[in-house]
């Protein structure tokens, strides 16, 4: 009798870790069918937060903004070339190709930076009064030195000094 119970017992604990295994793969499968594919058809698009720029890789434009994200400008890579002054770059995936809209979201998530040049200046370069305006030089300052005293010294000081003589 004894015998049996104990084949009940293996049989029984053999079942379980077929259920279990049989379990992990169902697991396996559904977590894999569940991944978002509609990621993987999204568009690719480089982000380079310390400039503010965008890169899209399929029609090799580069979009930025001088006037703190209120208006972009694009313009074309001819030389096919990564550029390496742009910084670390984070791959955005987006199906929206102004890709930009969402600039106020990256710079949040990837600690971009805002650029605001101030570009009235610039176009009002031909108005009178911008091309009347003189040159004004800054002064400079030199440093002057201060006179500094010298602190009484103590009996140890006045001891030092005269075995050794006074530091020069």
């Amino acid at each position: 009798m004894e015998w049996s119970l104990n084949s009940l017992w293996q049989n029984s604990r053999m079942t379980s870790d077929l259920y279990f295994r049989v379990f992990l793969v169902a697991l396996l499968f559904f977590s894999a069918g569940c991944k978002n594919e509609q990621d993987k058809d999204d568009p690719e698009f480089y982000y380079y937060p310390s400039k503010n720029v965008y890169y899209d890789p399929l029609k090799k434009d580069f979009w930025y903004s001088l006037n703190g994200a209120k208006t972009w400008s694009t313009f074309k890579n001819n030389n096919n070339a990564e550029p390496s002054n742009l910084g670390e770059r984070v791959v955005i995936r987006s199906r929206n190709a102004e890709v930009f809209k969402d600039n106020e979201d990256h710079r949040k998530i990837y600690a971009g930076r805002l650029y605001l040049i101030n570009a009235d200046a610039a176009n009002a370069a031909g108005l009178p009064e911008v091309s009347e305006r003189k040159v004004v030089q800054k002064r400079t300052t030199q440093a002057s030195r201060r006179r500094t005293t010298a602190k009484p010294k103590n009996n140890i000081g006045k001891f030092i000094d005269k075995i050794f003589g006074k530091a020069r």
